[in-house]
């Protein structure tokens, strides 16, 4: 089937087929993610109005007789933006269709619309992600590189062993008296540098004393671009940290949930201090996270958390506390050069 490409500006409320692609937005997210939360058309676009990205999105339609069947959205930084120099090659790209229209070479011409696009704005690598199955196949397809590997893991507030959280509640008083719970609505800067290094301590094969100046100034943007995305979707986040009397910050606990969906918390980055105690302290301040979730927000029915290498078990913490597999998610990203490649094999473009 051949396939025509329809932009939209997504802001016009009025446009009949800005209400086509969100009832088509709709139908893909009852298919693929239907227990997680879904944004309205008004959020959506709120989204979509991001000023330090470009955001460009199509209707695919059959050429021959106009059917929808498919979206695709492209993502790259504005040029005015003060992230742009650290992101200038790259684009972000989702495709959508719908399941009666995949394989059918659609993805591949969707994949030759976004180099042209590429080769236009002199971008150099194309990130995709993917929460199907269908979605790892079509990158392994098209020789991309699998980036990252998680899953989503689910905790049922409702199924916690309170019990257990308060016996990890004691233990960490009794254990760990000089450190106290502060919590943040956002990362303060002035513990940055400590959050970073308690993060990549703890979640990388590496520790932080051993990262070059330009690994550490990037994992530190990596956290920052975090904390600017959630104000820009209006997120509330909520940042558990543990700290000794003297102020060096030993836990940092990331939580966040959207205003309009607030019975869904986030759990996103996560570091204890690596010392002899570093297990106590794990348990410790994700016990005194769930107390606080459990006193202050009646709404909260389950906490998500995405595991940072889908081939890993779960921690016996996690495991402990209940968590349970929801969801793969898949990150993958090509150059176009390996695109160029691909689509010369299958005669899309001619050398």
């Amino acid at each position: 089937m051949e396939v025509i490409f329809e932009e939209i500006n997504i802001q016009d409320e009025n446009d009949p087929k800005v209400q086509e692609f969100h009832n088509f937005r709709k139908q893909m997210h009852e298919e693929l993610t239907p227990n997680e939360y879904y944004a309205s058309n008004k959020e959506f676009k709120e989204f979509k109005s991001d000023k330090d990205l470009v955001e460009k999105i199509y209707l695919i339609r059959n050429k021959e007789n106009g059917e929808l069947v498919g979206s695709l959205e492209i993502t790259a930084f504005n040029p005015e933006s003060p992230r742009f120099e650290t992101n200038r090659y790259y684009i972000m790209g989702k495709i959508n269709l719908k399941k009666e229209f995949r394989r059918q070479k659609i993805g591949s011409q969707a994949l030759a619309f976004i180099y042209d696009y590429m080769m236009a704005n002199q971008k150099g690598i194309l990130v995709m992600n993917s929460t199907h199955p269908s979605g790892l196949m079509f990158f392994k397809g098209i020789g991309a590189e699998i980036a990252f590997e998680g899953i989503q893991n689910k905790l049922l507030l409702s199924e916690v062993d309170w019990e257990m959280i308060n016996k990890w509640l004691d233990e960490g008083k009794k254990a760990l008296p000089n450190e106290k719970l502060v919590i943040y609505d956002m990362v303060p800067f002035e513990i940055l540098k400590d959050y970073t290094r308690l993060f990549v301590d703890t979640n990388l094969n590496v520790k932080y004393d051993e990262l070059s100046m330009e690994e550490k100034f990037f994992a530190e943007q990596a956290i920052k671009e975090q904390i600017e995305l959630l104000q820009n979707i209006q997120a509330k986040q909520m940042i558990f940290t543990l700290k000794k009397k003297e102020g060096t910050t030993t836990g940092v606990l990331e939580t966040y949930f959207l205003f309009n969906a607030s019975e869904i918390i986030r759990q996103g980055f996560f570091g204890v201090l690596q010392d002899e105690k570093a297990e106590i302290r794990e348990k410790y301040l994700r016990a005194l996270m769930l107390k606080y979730i459990k006193d202050n927000l009646p709404d909260a029915k389950y906490i998500l958390m995405v595991s940072k290498n889908a081939k890993e078990p779960l921690s016996e913490t996690s495991q402990q506390l209940g968590f349970k597999e929801d969801l793969h998610s898949y990150s993958a990203q090509i150059d176009i050069e390996e695109i160029r490649r691909y689509l010369m094999s299958k005669g899309y473009i001619k050398e």
